[in-house]
């Protein structure tokens, strides 16, 4: 039921999977009236980042992102996703 902005995501989305029940990810939450996070983790207050533009202008996006708030990462490959939150200790 979830409608995905590229392929990219949707493998990062089953990655998160492989680490959080379903209940636990929000897929697309506001920062604010001007960006969107592609996932949002509650339970670690993290905002979850993906995409493999890479860009001057992407990057600045992404950089602005991140000022927002205090728990951000960004993934360029869905293969970062599992071996991120395998290295954390939650």
């Amino acid at each position: 039921g979830i409608e995905f902005d590229s392929a990219l995501e949707s493998r990062c989305y089953s990655e998160l999977l492989k680490c959080f029940n379903k209940t636990d990810i929000i897929h697309k939450r506001w920062y604010n009236q001007h960006y969107c996070s592609d996932f949002y983790i509650p339970k670690l207050d993290l905002w979850v980042e993906v995409s493999s533009f890479n860009t001057k202008e992407y990057l600045e996006k992404i950089y602005n992102k991140r000022q927002l708030v205090k728990n951000f990462v960004f993934f360029c490959n869905e293969s970062q996703v599992t071996g991120y939150f395998k290295e954390k200790k939650w």
